[in-house]
């Protein structure tokens, strides 16, 4: 065999593997049996069919048409200007087409029902709606075009139609399967409607319905998750599309599932996207920040609860997969510290509109930082959450005791270097009770110029034994303390205001002949003010506390030296 005739052998093969003009799929409107694939109850009705347009549209596999085809009788319901709003949209949509990327699309008939009402489950706009349907022609996508008489309204023609070819482009591009999930248990309708009307809200730069998706949205998102909207998500799809351009949303759309359960559409979209970019479509939407390119559009997020947080707590915030979970938090005056866990999946930023991040670790209100915050979280995964936010406040504001006055004398970090609660409790027990064990560190206390002290963590150690006319009782204890809040001095007297107070432990009782006994020591919360006579001297000063019915309690304070001093 020649060369020659080789190559008019292969001739065919190569022509047939390059892209180029694909033989139209289209079948024959004029058959009632083929309108039946469109609407059942267009098979028994006149329909002088006949087909308006065609627009060629050309894929990276090939070209293929979009075709209008109508009720040529039908003329005085469907007017002239509807049926050039839906060779608009026909237009348009071949145009954006060629803005997305990698997709297919086969041939595709609109078909125009005139007076004839959808099915109730269909989104009905002004007198029109439509519906994509691969179940009829193999190789053709059928789209049925709903015109409720000549009341049906044109701004919303072209939309309708470019949402509806999108859903021959998702069908053709991806798995067959999914417009079948989509009917039978709507897994996959959050990002096939709401990439559909995002589709649309590009190639039509009418204002069209799109803001009615975004008022949706608005309304559902702070307790509906994303996996069960539909319409709304085109304000999801409209943030990804700035984020990743025009032609990142195909790929996105490529590695979500096709399977019918939520759960399996939630961990598919939990790895669709970074966690960071899942926090950033909240913080985006919360701020306003959610535009659409081609024509007016604008979000108006709700409001969330408000925490007032007056003293300290943990708020516990229960996350729901891709619920979209908001607040607006007062934090009342003082000097807080704060802390979360899992420290991911939400963000605060001030109310005055600064940067999101996480809470501060910590945050003084009274000297001026910001004491409203909004904020924000977006789990990205497929089952619930507690998120648990802990606020601390080291210290409050206003008086303590009544007084806001201090003694320079007392400014200053100091340590305990006599006295105090062990050498109190050993010079005071009763006669048949002795300590074998004291061991105590850590006693220090910050007294600030700005009224604030801070008691640094205490940890005692103790055991000891009691004579009883029955033996010997035995006790092993441990107790941890910590505590901050204000403080004052007036007239010899020192006031110690705790706004936070922790005292943690367990004791051991062991009686004659046992059993021991356990029992914890400790309680959380704050006491009333502690009141002191104090005297200052020369490197330090020292207090007496009074006791009721027994002997007051002294302890002697020194100087820390500084860190590095």
């Amino acid at each position: 065999m020649t060369p020659f005739r080789l190559c008019l052998l292969l001739l065919p093969l190569l022509l047939a593997a390059l892209p180029g003009e694909s033989r139209a799929s289209f079948g024959d409107c004029a058959d009632p049996a083929y309108r039946d694939q469109f609407d059942a109850r267009l098979r028994d009705v006149d329909y002088d069919c006949v087909e308006r347009s065609r627009v060629e549209v050309a894929t990276p596999f090939g070209r293929h048409h979009i075709r209008v085809v109508h009720d040529r009788s039908a003329d005085w319901i469907v007017e002239e200007s509807l049926l050039e709003e839906i060779d608009r949209g026909v237009r348009l949509t071949a145009e954006a087409l060629q803005h997305i990327g990698r997709f297919e699309i086969v041939d595709t008939t609109v078909l125009v029902a005139d007076d004839l009402p959808p099915d109730e489950t269909l989104d009905e706009i002004g007198g029109i709606a439509g519906m994509a349907n691969f179940a009829g022609n193999p190789g053709e996508c059928q789209v049925i075009f709903y015109a409720m008489g000549p009341g049906a309204d044109l701004s919303h023609a072209a939309a309708v139609v470019a949402h509806e070819l999108f859903h021959c482009v998702q069908r053709s591009t991806f798995d067959p399967r999914i417009l079948d999930a989509l009917v039978t248990a709507r897994g996959p309708a959050w990002w096939l409607e709401g990439s559909a009307d995002w589709f649309a809200s590009m190639a039509v730069p009418d204002p069209a319905y799109f803001q009615r998706r975004a008022d949706a949205f608005d309304d559902d998102s702070p307790d509906m998750p994303l996996t069960r909207m539909t319409y709304q998500n085109l304000v999801f799809f409209l943030w990804l599309a700035d984020q990743r351009g025009s032609e990142g949303v195909m790929p996105f759309l490529a590695s979500l599932s096709q399977e019918a359960g939520e759960a399996a559409q939630q961990v598919a979209l939990a790895a669709a996207l970074p966690e960071a970019d899942w926090q950033a479509f909240a913080r985006d939407y919360l701020d306003g920040r959610i535009h659409r390119p081609a024509g007016a559009f604008r979000v108006s997020p709700r409001d969330g609860p408000e925490w007032a947080w007056d003293g300290s707590t943990t708020q516990r915030v229960a996350l729901r997969p891709f619920v979209l979970e908001r607040a607006r938090v007062r934090i009342g005056c003082g000097d807080w510290d704060l802390g979360a866990s899992p420290a991911r999946w939400h963000g605060a930023r001030p109310d005055d509109g600064a940067d999101w991040g996480p809470f501060p670790a910590d945050l003084d209100t009274q000297a001026g930082d910001p004491d409203t915050w909004r904020f924000a979280a977006l789990l990205a995964a497929n089952s619930r959450t507690e998120l648990r936010l802990a606020a601390t406040r080291r210290s409050g504001c206003g008086d303590c005791a009544g007084s806001v006055r201090t003694d320079a004398c007392l400014v200053g970090h100091w340590q305990l270097s006599s006295g105090g609660a062990a050498q109190w409790l050993r010079d005071n027990l009763p006669p048949n009770v002795r300590m074998t064990q004291v061991e105590q560190a850590g006693e220090t206390l910050l007294l600030g110029a700005d009224g604030r002290y801070q008691a640094g963590r205490m940890t005692a150690r103790g055991r000891f034994e009691a004579d009883g006319s029955d033996g010997i009782t035995r006790g092993i204890g441990q107790l941890t303390a910590v505590a901050s809040g204000r403080w004052s001095a007036e007239g010899g007297q020192l006031n110690l205001c705790p706004d936070t107070e922790t005292m943690s432990g367990r004791a051991t009782v062991t009686p004659p002949g046992g059993p021991s006994i356990g029992m914890p020591l400790g309680a959380a919360g704050t006491a009333g003010p502690m009141r002191m006579r104090y005297t200052c001297r020369e490197g330090g000063f020292e207090t007496e506390t009074p006791i009721r019915n027994m002997p007051p309690m002294r302890s002697g304070y020194t100087p820390i030296p500084p860190a590095g001093g």
